[in-house]
């Protein structure tokens, strides 16, 4: 089951990222992160042994829009993410999780990209979900 973090403010990224270490698997596990993260947390994954690919997936290069006619739907991700360079994932985080993504669609693409023993880590908006 993913692990879910109340929304991260600028100052508060380093509780952040303590709280991710006390959930990641240990380095030198490759990590796959979704979205705006602090340059801090990714040095500081870095500097601790792990395998950092960032991938900015809310561009709409890596969403599929819904069918047309449809008003108000879910965006569905389509990850790019190079998991053939050096195999899965072993956790998946995600800084912008927000109710315009699809849940069913995000879940399917992470599974794609993570290791079966993989983690996931989950950071979003605090609006109200549709789902």
């Amino acid at each position: 089951m993913p692990s879910v973090h109340p929304p991260v403010q600028p100052q508060a990224q380093s509780a952040f990222t303590q709280w991710a270490l006390a959930r990641l698997p240990p380095a030198p596990a490759r990590l796959l992160l979704l979205g705006g993260f602090a340059a801090e947390t990714c040095a500081a994954l870095r500097a601790r042994g792990y395998q950092v690919v960032v991938l900015q997936w809310r561009d709409r290069s890596h969403q599929v829009l819904p069918s047309a006619g449809a008003r108000g739907e879910l965006l569905q991700p389509e990850l790019e993410a190079p998991a053939s360079a050096g195999g899965l994932f072993g956790a998946v985080l995600t800084g912008d999780l927000a109710p315009d993504i699809h849940p069913l669609a995000f879940f399917d693409e992470i599974a794609r990209v993570m290791a079966p023993t993989g983690v996931a880590l989950l950071d979003g908006t605090g609006l109200p979900c549709s789902w």
